[in-house]
């Protein structure tokens, strides 16, 4: 049955086939969705004012933000769950945080759908 159909569409595996409409991938703008970022940071006064003030400077919404200290480690560990932001935001947020020095680690950075 699909041989017949494909000889029909003058499809024989000899040429390419052309698509009806072209599709076009979406910018970085354009992707939006939730985002999961668990930070390793110094734990000292001030740490999550910075970081707070870096969302807020490219416009990322936080759902959720969650600090825990950790007993083996001098360091804490932030959660952070953000509405939806567009991926070019996001990694623009990340980026500044590679540069921070009170952000010793970006420990995970996961996409949340649905």
């Amino acid at each position: 049955m699909a041989v017949v159909r494909n000889l029909n569409l003058g499809i024989n595996g000899r040429r390419a086939f052309v698509p009806y409409k072209e599709k076009k991938l979406k910018t970085d703008e354009q992707i939006a969705s939730k985002y999961f970022i668990l930070l390793h940071v110094q734990d000292k006064a001030g740490v999550l004012a910075q970081i707070t003030q870096v969302f807020a400077e490219y416009e990322v919404s936080l759902e959720s933000v969650l600090q825990h200290p950790n007993a083996t480690n001098p360091l804490a560990e932030i959660i952070i769950i953000t509405h939806d932001a567009n991926k070019a935001a996001m990694n623009k947020v990340l980026h500044q945080f590679e540069s921070m020095d009170v952000v010793q680690e970006i420990k995970s950075v996961y996409r949340v759908e649905g």
